[in-house]
């Protein structure tokens, strides 16, 4: 007998019964993940205020308040719950059922699986990037996270809800194969998170020959600049070997960078920029209609 493709109703409504006290029991246990949020974020605005740099007009400005609450909607973990929880268990159902053969069972120790799991999950991860920014209705759901203008740590939890569902159906595929059931040390869980927050910190540190395995801020807030020197660069996630390995790495340069999206505006706020992305792919798709229909208009 084949399992179902889509969850249990009743399983799926046990779910959300217990979600209340989940959350609760989820803010006492991930006190340190807060602290290494804070850190981070203590970390620019230290650095802003020693360089005097736009302090105000960072930590200040809507844009900022905007991250600040989508850091508070990740944190709560209620759309997790209530949306990207049920479209992984899905889409793993579906991926048992349709292409068990995808499933690769390598035969070898736990901990050397995970590391495998991690590299070809970061290798993934780079080419899914490099094609949220060279496919048009892609973009469309990867540019609220780009559209902010004075980065900081908050800002690496500017996703929307549309581009987190992507995201999760992208990275569906590469965890099913490699079999992603492991339960990752929490001190490596932390420093990835730290990791991720501190490349928004616009700030210029350098590791010597470190720097080219590894992504740094400096690396990737040049991925955020509006230098058109700069466009479509630095994509890896946490090592940089790819960009270096398929040419699309680049150097920060000495001048200040500029941030955001050059071509195009998105709202400011967390509501607005929900439907950013099905805004944007319906204005792509009246855009290639239009270009289908004009040479049947100029045939009559």
């Amino acid at each position: 007998m084949q399992p179902p493709l889509l969850p249990d109703p009743a399983a799926l409504w046990s779910v959300l019964d217990r979600i209340p006290g989940s959350l609760a029991r989820n803010a006492i246990a991930e006190w340190p993940f807060y602290l290494m949020m804070l850190g981070a974020l203590g970390i620019g605005i230290g650095l802003d205020l020693r360089r005097r740099r736009g302090f105000r007009g960072r930590y200040f400005s809507r844009g900022f308040r905007t991250d600040l609450i989508y850091a508070g909607v990740e944190l709560s973990h209620i759309l997790s719950l209530l949306v990207l929880v049920p479209i992984t268990s899905a889409l793993n159902q579906l991926l048992a059922t349709m292409a068990p053969w995808l499933a690769i069972d390598l035969g070898i120790p736990a901990w050397l699986e995970l590391i495998l799991l991690f590299i070809f999950l970061d290798f993934w991860t780079y080419w899914y990037h490099r094609a949220l920014h060279g496919n048009r209705y892609l973009w469309q759901f990867h540019k609220v996270h780009h559209s902010q203008e004075q980065l900081s740590a908050l800002s690496n939890f500017r996703v929307s809800l549309l581009d987190r569902a992507v995201n999760v159906t992208a990275l569906s595929i590469p965890t099913f194969m490699m079999g992603g059931n492991y339960a990752m040390p929490i001190l490596i869980v932390m420093l990835l998170q730290f990791h991720q927050l501190i490349l928004h910190v616009d700030v210029d540190w350098r590791l010597g020959w470190l720097s080219r395995i590894f992504v740094l801020p400096g690396f990737h807030v040049v991925h955020h600049s509006t230098d058109p020197r700069h466009a479509n660069r630095n994509f890896g996630a946490v090592l940089a070997v790819w960009d270096h390995a398929f040419g699309s790495a680049v150097q920060r340069g000495t001048n200040a960078l500029a941030f955001g999206l050059t071509d195009e505006r998105v709202p400011e706020g967390y509501v607005r920029q929900l439907l950013v992305p099905a805004a944007g792919v319906c204005a792509e798709l009246r855009k290639d209609l239009g270009r289908l229909r004009a040479p049947a208009a100029a045939m009559l």
